[in-house]
């Protein structure tokens, strides 16, 4: 009778392979010494063969975890298909999964007949090493002693097999986690916009050092599409489809399309990036910061940088100490209160949303008059 070591390339067999990792043992280590008559020549040779696993199998982890920092925080990698399906993702541990097959088919009984056991006429000649190795017996009688009254080379063996089943079981873990992860950004079309959007921003503001690059021709097939399907839809149906490269086509052609625009719509079209028209008023708006609410002092004050900054927003990609800087930037007729002053004027004032929603009624007017005006 043969044993076979298949796993199914599907999220269940997946599933299945993590829980037999799971079931390793000292007991069922212990267990596993006696369905084999090893000499201790053996078992050093099973020392060196287990070593030379474990040092592939935990390179491949590392790889995998340093990959996954960033897989799921990109809308397009390098390596899209790294965690994109269960098929994939077992080829690419397939060090980690041949060592362990080892491990389970050398723990398995030796049979020299047809068991009558199984559901099925093929699992009765080919029963899984998962299911009929010591190792995931998980119910195996505790031995005495322990592993502490055997030589030292089979502490040492029963140490570096510990050592590769908890580093297969932490990629086979990894792998499941990135694999959910990306399900769920997939099934939110507004985190995939996020994404686009921010992996093109990325790439924009990298472009000024590459102006170089800008004089070759591009070839932006991601507008395409946008323009066919809409940006939700594509943004939703394309994350991890398309290639860094191809992002950053596109973000060049943005970056051209913005070529004619003043150095302020540059950067304000980066930072609001989902608000266009509120890059145009932060530019009347500190174009004429003076005339709104003049103050008789050589410094504008930290309150009235304060209202502006929480009138511009706050978010992860565009905090409030980036508008200051844009104000500190683009205005430059008085000098600024510094923003450690701005922050403590913060936790000064009382009713600080209710004077909040009365500056953004004032900026309104004062908008209205001043595009009245043009």
């Amino acid at each position: 009778m043969t044993y076979s070591d298949s796993i199914q390339v599907t999220e269940h067999g997946l599933l299945y392979v993590i829980h037999k990792v799971e079931l390793f043992t000292e007991d069922g280590f212990i267990a596993s010494l006696y369905v084999r008559h090893y000499s201790e020549v053996d078992i050093l040779l099973k020392i060196a063969d287990v070593r030379e696993c474990l040092s592939i199998v935990h390179r491949e982890f590392l790889s995998l975890s340093k990959f996954s920092l960033t897989f799921n925080t990109r809308w397009a990698t390098e390596d899209n298909n790294r965690f994109s399906s269960t098929q994939l993702m077992l080829n690419r541990l397939r060090s980690s999964l041949a060592s362990i097959k080892r491990s389970y088919r050398e723990t398995c009984p030796i049979v020299r007949k047809q068991q009558p056991t199984g559901e099925t006429f093929k699992e009765r000649l080919n029963p899984s090493v998962f299911e009929r190795s010591v190792l995931t017996y998980g119910g195996c009688a505790r031995d005495l002693f322990g592993i502490t009254s055997y030589s030292d080379n089979i502490q040492t063996l029963y140490v570096e097999q510990r050592a590769l089943f908890a580093n297969v079981l932490a990629s086979l873990m990894l792998c499941y986690k990135e694999l959910e992860k990306e399900k769920t950004t997939k099934a939110d079309p507004d985190k995939c916009v996020e994404l686009l959007e921010k992996q093109c921003r990325d790439i924009m503001k990298d472009l000024d050092d590459t102006i170089d690059l800008m004089q070759c021709p591009v070839n932006d097939e991601i507008q395409q599409f946008i323009d066919q399907m809409g940006l939700r839809n594509f943004a939703q149906q394309g994350y991890h489809q398309f290639s860094v490269k191809t992002v950053r086509e596109h973000a060049i052609s943005l970056y051209k399309l913005q070529g004619t625009k003043s150095n302020f719509a540059k950067v304000a079209s980066l930072t609001w990036i989902k608000n266009p028209d509120k890059a145009k008023d932060a530019e009347i708006l500190i174009e004429h910061f003076d005339e709104f609410r003049p103050e008789n002092r050589k410094k504008v004050s930290a309150e009235k940088i304060l209202f502006f900054v929480n009138w511009c927003g706050d978010t992860i990609e565009a905090p409030q100490q980036q508008f200051y800087k844009i104000l500190k930037t683009y205005y430059r007729k008085k000098e600024l209160s510094d923003w450690h002053a701005v922050t403590v004027r913060k936790g000064k004032i009382g009713n600080l949303k209710e004077e909040q929603e009365k500056f953004n009624k004032e900026v309104d007017a004062f908008l209205k008059r001043m595009k009245e005006a043009a």
